[in-house]
């Protein structure tokens, strides 16, 4: 009788999995395709000629670039930026008791991965000329148990970095900068993901470069990059070293993945370019349209 449930349980994924790709297929406008070409396949043929495809050369330049292209000191890279959320709030101490406030506006990836320190999740409502939050949305949830603020950057906008960052010191709160899909995007001439006691960028397929799935977690304070590495790597400092620390995770990207990211960063002046002439052609078409509002990106960045 067991055995029979397990067949319609795994039936049921199945199932899922092919209506979920039947509909995608049949978007007119594809938010998940992902754009591949012969820098790639160059890549991903390098990796396979080597015969070691786990973390090797290419998640360290993968990590290099995007540090510097983020203007932070350190980068880590994780199989996917739920993963860099959960792992950066542990090493920063978060824990069961604490509350992190949380836009109500955001990926459910958010609340879970605040939910699985063991932390509660405050929700707190969204800027409606932003769409993030504000200090004042934050001020109004704000409780003695509060430990943090997960700050999300919705669809790659943002809201008054230097006013919320003030507010997080002044409280002696942490700063969490979700800005997944807000690579290349800046505020007053500086990185979004330089912004926060540690940021993360996601590289799923409707990001600006991909790597299937995979995310990156970024900060200046290397006491917390080492703490998230032995967190990622089953509490120990690396692959091969005996010694267990602590309790981990396996929370590793692959050098395929790795691979396929430096090759995108080869060609993201291309797709920034694209995404603005596309915003640029809804906006034209849309404006004749009297009841569609078209959202304007925060105008203290570049986005």
């Amino acid at each position: 009788m067991s055995q029979g449930k397990d067949v319609n349980k795994q039936s049921d994924v199945t199932m899922s999995y092919q209506e979920y790709m039947s509909r995608v297929s049949k978007e007119k406008i594809p938010c998940y395709e992902p754009s591949l070409g012969k820098e790639e396949i160059e890549l991903l043929t390098d990796v396979i000629n080597r015969n070691w495809l786990s973390e090797n050369k290419y998640t360290r330049e993968f990590e290099n670039q995007l540090s510097k292209i983020c203007q932070r000191k350190y980068a880590i890279s994780f199989s996917n930026a739920t993963a860099s959320l959960i792992i950066g709030m542990k090493s920063l101490g978060i824990k069961e008791g604490d509350e992190v406030i949380v836009p109500s506006l955001s990926h459910s990836a958010d609340p879970n991965s605040i939910s699985a320190t063991g932390a509660t999740p405050v929700f707190a409502d969204v800027d409606e000329t932003t769409l993030c939050l504000s200090v004042n949305t934050i001020d109004a949830v704000k409780t003695d148990k509060t430990k943090a603020i997960m700050l999300v950057s919705a669809y790659g906008n943002t809201a008054d970095l230097d006013e919320i960052e003030s507010y997080a010191k002044k409280n002696n709160l942490f700063l969490i900068n979700d800005c997944a899909p807000a690579l290349f995007g800046f505020y007053k001439n500086k990185s979004i993901a330089s912004y926060g006691d540690f940021s993360v960028l996601s590289f799923f397929a409707d990001k600006t470069i991909t790597t299937g799935e995979g995310g990156m977690l970024l900060s200046d304070n290397l006491d917390l990059i080492n703490e998230c590495n032995m967190y990622k790597h089953d509490g120990r400092k690396e692959r091969g070293v005996d010694i267990i620390e602590r309790k981990g995770y396996n929370f590793r990207t692959t050098e395929l993945q790795s691979a396929v990211g430096v090759a995108q960063l080869k060609k993201a002046d291309y797709f920034v370019r694209r995404k603005k002439e596309i915003l640029k052609k809804y906006t034209e078409k849309l404006s004749t349209i009297k009841e569609v509002e078209v959202f304007k990106f925060n105008n203290k960045g570049d986005i």
